[in-house]
């Protein structure tokens, strides 16, 4: 987790927002809020199956706690394919 929070603290400076946007480095399951919501969740634990790792369970609870009313999920959507 340290070098995708790097990685994200490195994107969000060299695009000018290092003043606005504030990159956690936290499991959202252990990180208690302190002031307002977030504006913007934005969700790295996508697996390949949508359904593993407790995708759906955890951000549930991410946007339940820790993100403002009408926040922006990314993804904001998910897509599971079934072949036959």
């Amino acid at each position: 987790m340290p070098t995708l929070a790097a990685a994200a603290r490195a994107i969000v400076a060299a695009n000018g927002y290092a003043k606005t946007v504030k990159v956690i480095e936290a499991k959202s399951t252990e990180h208690v809020l302190t002031g307002g919501g977030a504006d913007v969740l934005v969700c790295e634990i996508v697996d390949d199956q949508l359904l593993g790792e407790g995708v759906l369970s955890t951000v549930a609870d991410a946007r339940r706690r820790l993100l403002k009313l009408g926040g922006r999920v990314v993804p904001r959507v998910g897509m599971l394919y079934i072949d036959r």
